[in-house]
């Protein structure tokens, strides 16, 4: 892209000139130089590798949820205080 730019056209006009020839659509290329230019530092933004670790940290997140419901869930089921599974684990802590 920077090679078509040299040649006198327009950031807009180079990404239409290439996307036709890569038959890619110019919105789509733009977001791809977009996302280029910021994962080499050249813009601000949110790189693909910290897009990927933020996925992966909303998955195990929103799988620590799911058990944390199941742990309540069987807690309430068993009718046991919570301050008694509280004070074994406690103690399971400090003996292991």
């Amino acid at each position: 892209m920077l090679e078509t730019r040299d040649q006198g056209k327009s950031g807009f006009e180079a990404i239409r000139s290439i996307g036709a020839e890569l038959e890619v659509g110019a919105e789509s290329l733009c977001q791809w130089v977009r996302q280029a230019e910021i994962d080499g530092g050249h813009r601000p933004g949110t790189t693909t590798e910290e897009s990927a670790a933020m996925e992966t940290l909303k998955r195990e997140n929103a799988e620590l949820k799911r058990v944390n419901e199941m742990l309540h869930a069987a807690v309430d089921r068993a009718a046991v205080p919570v301050r008694w599974v509280a004070e074994c684990l406690r103690r399971r802590l400090r003996c292991g």
